[in-house]
């Protein structure tokens, strides 16, 4: 799991993006709301400045129903 290191915010949803997960909505300034577009699912995203730690990105692919090797290899 050493490939999940070094995502920043921008760089995590940018892929998300990229992969076709939609944007939905800001809860409030930290705090966004995204869509799985096959599930339907929704998920939130913490707005970060600096890089985003393991845990932290695991968290988000466990609530958008995508593994980490998808979104590795992806």
């Amino acid at each position: 799991m050493n490939n999940l290191s070094g995502y920043s915010y921008f760089t995590a949803t940018a892929k998300l993006i990229f992969m076709g997960f939609k944007f939905h909505s800001e809860i409030d300034n930290n705090i966004e709301k995204w869509i799985n577009p096959v599930t339907n699912k929704k998920f939130l995203i913490k707005k970060s400045t600096g890089k985003l730690s393991k845990d932290e990105l695991l968290d988000i692919l466990k609530q958008a129903d995508i593994g980490f090797e998808e979104f590795i290899n992806y």
